[in-house]
């Protein structure tokens, strides 16, 4: 430190935050003292600084001499204006005792007048905040945007966003064209929830609300028909949203996505098409050749004729089968177009599901079936189609399970509805599997059997029970068995 700064003001100056005082004059910069935290963030020495030209200790590099100009600029206009000056974010290599080299570093600083009693500046003090870390975790998250963008833009994807309290919607470029907008124009909420198909509409509010009270625990996904606002093209899109919170002031936002799947519903539907024209093709011969079988089988009985008997039983038995197959892709086919038809009905349970059981007893010899006893339940439903979904569960629960254990069917009533069981002592299901169980064609592989299906019997059954404003789930563990449950209201 010169003899022109006091002692006193030494200590404190050393003390202080990452500091540079400069005397500057017509002759150039002289460093009059540097403060310790300066010396800690330049890894340099007391010694070698004073007295010396701060250009000489941290010298331009040749390829990138920016940060020394900019510094050496920002030094003269404090000197020449009196006024302060901020470089809010620069480059400027100083050497590194670690490599041995100039490093690159990012700086934040402010060089301030300090003046003489005649007003004069006499020196700069330079404060330096080291926002290299900062710096490169911009920079990082800079390239992961830039890389977020492209992915959603390769993939084709829209991203739309709601501010929960104004329910102004924010919305990229390919969402408004998803919605039939340009993309200069703007939207509300009210217009978005009118584009959507009047049969979809209530449901994507509802689940717009659960994700909102949530508080970003929940997210959800769904599919909907949508009629462009502006252009009035139909289009079917895949929504996905979830709630997050601003950091600044906790605003509520709902983000979202928009993925065209026209093209994979109108595909969907054409196989829907197709599954069910066949299956309506194989009913009446099916019907006929069950109806053959019924009465060679009934000769045979009254003929007492075992050879002739057996075989015609076990075909009779492959008939029914196929007969619940062709069903439920005729079910499936109703369901994929929306067109399920409900037909309720007071009906009896115990007599229904009495009945299910003696149907199914000749395709599970190996297997009992147990009815739970209790007090019989009226229900108002649509008998066949609860039937089915029954049904399925007494299939599936008898195809996983070992011979020899029993399939217990239970039930419980509570004064606005009833909960159905179906329980067994099979394989189990593991975790991951559970989720999509109900989902159309998905089957859990199991690798060391094989087990006959398409993967609609659960699906058809959760759909019919959809359809009633019921609830269906499982309770499993690998190696002790599943209990399939649903749930129908007492009306």
């Amino acid at each position: 430190m010169d003899n022109l700064v006091a002692p006193a003001f030494g200590r404190v100056f050393n003390q202080a935050a990452a500091c540079l005082l400069m005397r500057v004059n017509e002759s150039g910069f002289i460093i009059a003292a540097v403060s310790d935290k300066y010396l800690a963030l330049t890894s340099t020495r007391r010694e070698d600084m004073i007295g010396k030209d701060p250009f000489d200790i941290f010298p331009d590099k040749e390829d990138h001499p920016d940060g020394a100009i900019s510094t050496r600029n920002a030094i003269l206009q404090v000197w020449q204006t009196g006024k302060p000056v901020i470089i809010p974010d620069y480059l400027y290599y100083i050497h590194s005792p670690a490599t041995g080299h100039l490093e690159p570093y990012w700086w934040r600083s402010t060089f301030e007048p300090v003046f003489d009693d005649a007003g004069h500046v006499e020196f700069v003090l330079g404060t330096a905040v080291d926002q290299t870390a900062q710096h490169l975790v911009h920079l990082n998250l800079d390239k992961a945007q830039q890389m977020l963008n492209l992915a959603i833009e390769a993939a084709d994807i829209g991203t739309w966003s709601i501010d929960v309290e104004t329910k102004a919607i924010t919305s990229s470029a390919r969402a408004k064209a998803l919605y039939g907008l340009p993309p200069d124009e703007f939207s509300t909420l009210e217009r978005v929830l009118n584009a959507i198909h009047p049969d979809y509409r209530q449901l994507a509010a509802d689940r717009l609300n659960e994700v909102i009270a949530s508080n970003g625990e929940r997210s959800f996904t769904i599919d909907y028909p949508v009629k462009g606002i502006a252009d009035q093209r139909e289009r079917w899109v895949r929504s996905t949203a979830r709630l997050f919170f601003e950091t600044v002031d906790n605003k509520r936002l709902v983000c979202g996505t928009l993925v065209d799947i026209t093209e994979s519903k109108m595909l969907e539907q054409r196989q829907n098409d197709f599954i069910s024209m066949v299956s309506h093709e194989m009913k009446t011969p099916l019907t006929v050749v069950t109806a053959y079988l019924d009465l060679v089988l009934e000769k045979a009985k009254k003929m007492n004729d075992s050879l002739i008997a057996n075989p015609i039983y076990k075909a009779r038995l492959q008939t029914s089968k196929l007969k619940n197959m062709i069903v439920g892709f005729l079910d499936m086919g109703g369901m994929e177009s929306g067109k399920l038809s409900i037909n309720k009905s007071a009906f009896s349970f115990r007599e229904l599901t009495e009945e299910l059981i003696g149907e199914m007893l000749p395709f599970a010899l190996s297997h009992q079936i147990i009815l739970q006893s209790g007090p019989d339940v009226e229900l108002y439903a649509d008998r066949p189609k609860i039937g089915q979904a029954i049904n399925n569960l007494l299939s599936n629960a008898i195809k996983y399970s070992a011979p020899n254990t029993d399939v217990k069917i239970g039930y419980s009533t509570t004064n606005r509805q009833i909960k159905i069981t179906v329980t067994d002592l099979g394989i189990g299901i593991r975790p991951e599997h559970q989720k999509k169980l109900f989902e159309r064609f998905y089957r859990v592989d199991h690798s060391h059997k094989s087990r006959s299906g398409f993967g609609i019997g659960l699906y058809l059954a959760a759909e019919v029970v959809k359809a009633h404003q019921g609830k269906i789930g499982v309770i499993s563990q690998t190696g002790e068995g599943s209990t399939f449950w649903f749930t129908l209201p007492l009306e």
